[in-house]
């Protein structure tokens, strides 16, 4: 395998010992502290290609053999060196100590390791696909409605979703009702993408709709699809919180 910058030669999933350059900009692992049978595996990926370590060893009663293991995989992010890397399904404390070995802030996700390799898929496809806004997430929002319901949290969740790159502009619409009350509080969800790769959201309160449009950098409904995923992905991150909260 040869460094997509400098050409050397690498061996996966290491960065390049020239340029430094890493072969993989992004991975995600597990570790599954099974007392039986602890193990981790670990996806890295580019848009090119991915490449998979397991590490399974025997039974480890004591739990020093999965502290050992944390630490390993640690000891193979440092030398790999991605840009972005996500924990998943892993407990805090093991991420932790993986963060502290890699040197590498790692995100946690729920939703099991190919939930989060398919994530990271969808990211590197729009990073290499569409083009970017560098514009703050308040400047992106507005329109002629300026009330946006829900509050503080119907603007967090659109400011996140402004957060996004991809999109250049967050317009809250016409503010109308269901035909029966809801519930669950603030909710957002993608209901289309047009032929232009621009989205329509509809965020609810109770009885309270509105609609919210998205202006974004796609060119066609297919990189709206993508961008939309992204967008579904903020949207679950943002409830997830919020869901913890309202159960403690």
């Amino acid at each position: 395998m040869r460094c997509r910058r400098c050409g050397a030669r690498v061996r996966p999933p290491y960065r390049c010992p020239h340029c430094d350059a890493p072969t993989f900009p992004y991975a995600a692992f597990t570790i599954e502290p099974d007392p039986e049978r602890p193990r981790y595996e670990v996806v890295f990926l580019s848009r090119e290609r991915e490449h998979r370590v397991e590490r399974a060893p025997a039974g480890d009663p004591d739990g020093i053999l999965l502290r050992n293991l944390a630490e390993e995989l640690g000891e193979l992010l440092n030398a790999a060196r991605p840009e972005r890397v996500i924990g998943a399904d892993t407990p805090p404390w093991l991420v932790d100590r993986v963060e502290r070995i890699a040197g590498v802030e790692c995100e946690l996700h729920r939703g099991g390791l190919e939930s989060a390799v398919e994530q990271l898929r969808t990211e590197l496809e729009a990073r290499d696909r569409l083009p970017t806004v560098d514009s703050p997430p308040e400047r992106k929002l507005g329109g002629s409605h300026s009330t946006i319901i829900g509050g503080r949290r119907g603007r967090e969740l659109l400011l996140r979703v402004a957060a996004l790159p991809y999109v250049k502009r967050v317009i809250p619409g016409r503010i109308g009702a269901k035909g029966s009350r809801g519930g669950g509080g603030v909710r957002l969800k993608v209901t289309r993408t047009d032929e232009r790769g621009n989205l329509k959201l509809l965020l609810s309160e109770g009885a309270a709709t509105q609609e919210i449009f998205l202006v974004t950098t796609a060119r066609s409904a297919r990189e709206g699809r993508l961008i939309a995923r992204l967008v579904e992905r903020v949207i679950r991150e943002a409830a997830a919180p919020a869901a913890s909260a309202a159960g403690r």
